[in-house]
């Protein structure tokens, strides 16, 4: 299958209702400060009071990820030339231009805005692995809540304790109020995570790339970049694409609010032929298209997966990798890949 990578990108916004129950809160009606001017009393010079809305900058609404990220700043952490980025889902992504298999995103959120960030990355580790119950789900709710942003990675450190499968750990100095930062070694690549706070403001930069870059070289260059997207982002400011739920409860894999994944058998049609797809718990996968008048098989691939909140990665029987991004709409019963919705595969079972 021919993909483009855009591995962790849709874990920043826009994901599934939630049992965190964060709500924004409601707004405050400013009144500013009048003089009396009953009667003939002379007219009064007004001082504005500091609270006044005219002393404070409106946000600026509909912020553009991209502006956040150069594609100079993105081909230095990826060591290599990328394509043109894409926005998606609140955040800008750049895939290296050669064969897509790196990636890097970034994306900001703010006061509330900035649920969608906090719920990726407990889908990361998730997804990794890491086993979020009941009790720690709700240890991490009123933290979300409050926008305790140092608490909340805190709690996913100590979470992340032991798991074999990635190092998660805070990181001490700069000029941010705590720093996240998640490594993954995976199978001919790296796959990392950085979040940094200052005040109620996150930057947030995923990274998948080449197997030969080592973890601190990354984290210095995430930190680095991420202190470039500070000075550029506006005091205030609200998203493109706003999260459709303040804070997502978990789903360590990548389901949707009913539950669904992509584990299961999917299927389009044309008006010649059909192809089915089917992705198994065992993780293997397999399609197939065949001539609707005659059934004969024209097209049959398989192999293993791996899979998170926003990409399919294959790995074909003659050890051919490809990465796909995708996302369920419609229940979960809708399976659109590479945003092709006039291509999207419909859930069988």
């Amino acid at each position: 299958m021919k993909a483009k990578i855009t591995t962790l990108t849709v874990l920043v916004i826009g994901l599934v209702a939630c049992n965190l129950g964060v709500t924004a809160p409601a707004a405050t009606e400013i009144v500013p400060v009048f003089p009396d001017v009953s009667g003939s009393a002379a007219p009064t010079e007004v001082q504005p009071s500091p609270t006044q809305v005219a002393d404070t900058p409106p946000p600026v609404s509909g912020l553009d990820p991209c502006s956040l990220v150069t594609a100079a700043e993105a081909e230095a952490i990826l060591g290599e030339p990328v394509s043109a980025p894409n926005a998606m889902n609140g955040a800008c992504i750049y895939n290296n231009a050669r064969d897509a298999l790196y990636m890097i995103s970034a994306a900001a959120a703010q006061d509330q805005e900035s649920s969608g960030v906090l719920q990726g990355q407990m889908m990361m580790l998730g997804l990794a692995g890491v086993q979020f119950d009941e009790a720690g789900v709700n240890k991490l709710k009123p933290l979300a809540e409050s926008l305790d942003y140092k608490g909340f990675f805190t709690e996913l450190v100590t979470a992340a304790e032991g798991a074999p499968t990635l190092k998660a750990r805070l990181v001490e100095g700069g000029g941010s109020d705590v720093v996240y930062w998640v490594w993954i070694p995976a199978q001919n690549r790296r796959q990392a995570a950085f979040v940094a706070a200052r005040g109620q403001t996150l930057v947030n930069l995923n990274l998948i790339v080449a197997d030969t870059q080592a973890e601190e070289t990354m984290l210095a260059a995430s930190t680095s970049l991420a202190d470039q997207i500070f000075e550029r982002l506006p005091s205030k400011f609200t998203l493109a694409t706003p999260a459709q739920a303040p804070t997502p409860t978990l789903v360590p894999l990548a389901a949707t609010a009913t539950g669904k994944t992509i584990i299961g058998l999917w299927e389009r049609r044309t008006i010649e032929t059909t192809e089915q797809l089917e992705f198994k718990d065992d993780s293997s996968y397999s399609i197939e298209a065949t001539k609707n008048t005659t059934n004969e098989i024209i097209v049959s691939s398989s192999g293993t997966f791996t899979y998170d909140s926003g990409t399919i990665h294959y790995i074909d029987t003659d050890k051919k990798e490809t990465t796909e991004n995708y996302y369920l709409r419609q229940g979960g019963d809708l399976l659109v890949i590479n945003d092709k919705t006039d291509e999207a595969w419909v859930r069988i079972r």
